[in-house]
């Protein structure tokens, strides 16, 4: 094997999610909502997290709206960082690109609806 092919084996491969990530390679609410801008119809932050709550998505909980099911922490779905708000810290959900293609299956979003990698 030559060493070009051992780079592009070994190269890390472009996401479709990747222009919504931020550093540690996470995406947050208002950039999950203009992923998805096309599928739901243009929600914005606020309604697009209440559409995550709804009973055939049941990502984020009712009873903490601002946290995911622990099935979604485990199947490395979402993660809960604490997040400056002001002067305390509070709780954030951020998806994981592999939360992103779930919930792209979830909520029936074809590939043209999808962003452009």
């Amino acid at each position: 094997m030559t060493t070009k092919q051992e780079l592009a084996i070994t190269k890390p491969k472009a996401g479709k999610w990747d222009a919504f990530c931020d550093a540690e390679g996470l995406i947050d609410m208002g950039s999950a909502a203009k992923a998805f801008h096309k599928a739901t119809g243009g929600l914005g932050r606020t309604k697009f997290m209440d559409r995550l709550r709804e009973e055939d998505v049941r990502f984020l909980q009712v009873q903490n709206p601002r946290i995911p099911y622990e099935v979604h922490i485990q199947a490395k779905r979402a993660e809960v960082k604490f997040v400056a708000a002001g002067y305390r810290m509070v709780e954030q959900t951020f998806f994981t690109p592999r939360g992103m293609d779930w919930l792209a299956d979830k909520l029936g979003v074809g590939v043209s609806a999808l962003p452009a990698t």
